[in-house]
């Protein structure tokens, strides 16, 4: 995840086959709408989607209200 990320590469690797994904969301593991958009694709295909966090300490949290925050 990054900021501006609109899932393109996510979406990329699922029609190439993938199996899983490792996703390292922004703060305590969120992403952007669009990015949760394909992750939802994604899991639909069968896909794994494993979404970490990028601090060093802590877990992943449901801590915003947006599509991708968390709690979605």
């Amino acid at each position: 995840m990054y900021a501006g990320a609109d899932g393109v590469a996510l979406n990329a690797l699922v029609q190439q086959g993938a199996k899983g994904i490792v996703v390292q969301g922004l703060g305590c593991g969120n992403v952007s709408g669009c990015v949760f958009e394909a992750i939802k694709v994604a899991i639909a295909a069968g896909v794994v989607i494993v979404i970490s966090t990028r601090v060093e300490h802590g877990r992943v949290l449901p801590l915003y209200g947006f599509d991708g925050g968390g709690p979605a």
